[in-house]
């Protein structure tokens, strides 16, 4: 039960992590104004 809720957080921050990556990568090629 306990390493379930570890695996799903773990997954949740990890896919979290990637899309702020790939968004962050994705803002930087095209310039976007935000900072």
């Amino acid at each position: 039960m306990l390493l379930a809720v570890a695996i799903r957080s773990r997954i949740r921050l990890l896919t979290a992590q990637w899309m702020i990556q790939a968004w962050y990568l994705q803002g930087s090629a095209t310039e976007w104004p935000l900072k």
